[in-house]
């Protein structure tokens, strides 16, 4: 495997459309930027989709091998593996896509999925781990419950059809 700043454009560690697909995007979007697609700038624009697809298993033995231990210094030995990353990472991506999508998300068990991302971000540098839980807002936001966002979003409620609020079960008077 190659050791170079530009290791996505080997073809022996990535050959599969979806990932030679972002990587193209990746590139499309720099040129219409007018800048020159570098590799730093290249992996900046990948997404996160492109980087939990790297976890799959056509790429078991052609890049976790050689980097998991480098990638992923401070993960548990014993629990090390490309299969617990890929579980880890796409349960995080699910729950970050359903976010940005502005998806439900209250009935999940967010405590739980919020420890288990905070574990992720451990594995691959605590001091970082460190600098999130310093301004990490969700425990007391999650503390503070339903009622206080409630009660800020109630002036906004009128502007949210009765539809909407039955699909996303709001229980708010009309």
């Amino acid at each position: 495997m190659q050791a170079d700043d530009d290791w996505f454009e080997d073809v022996e560690i990535i050959n599969h459309r979806h990932e030679i697909g972002a990587l193209e995007k990746a590139r499309t979007k720099l040129r219409r930027e007018h800048k020159q697609p570098g590799s730093g700038r290249i992996i900046a624009k990948l997404n996160f989709g492109f980087w939990t697809s790297l976890l799959d298993r056509r790429y078991e033995q052609v890049l976790w091998p050689a980097i998991i231990k480098e990638a992923f210094p401070y993960m548990p030995r014993r629990y090390r593996t490309r299969i617990n990353l890929l579980k880890r990472f796409n349960e995080i991506r699910r729950l970050r896509n359903r976010v940005f999508h502005h998806e439900p998300i209250w009935y999940w068990p967010l405590p739980d999925k919020h420890q288990r991302l905070l574990e992720a971000i451990h594995w691959i540098e605590p001091a970082m781990g460190e600098l999130i839980a310093n301004i990490d807002r969700f425990p007391r936001v999650y503390a503070e419950g339903t009622a206080v966002i409630e009660t800020k979003l109630r002036p906004f409620l009128p502007l949210v059809s009765s539809a909407a609020r039955a699909q996303y079960k709001v229980e708010w008077p009309d």
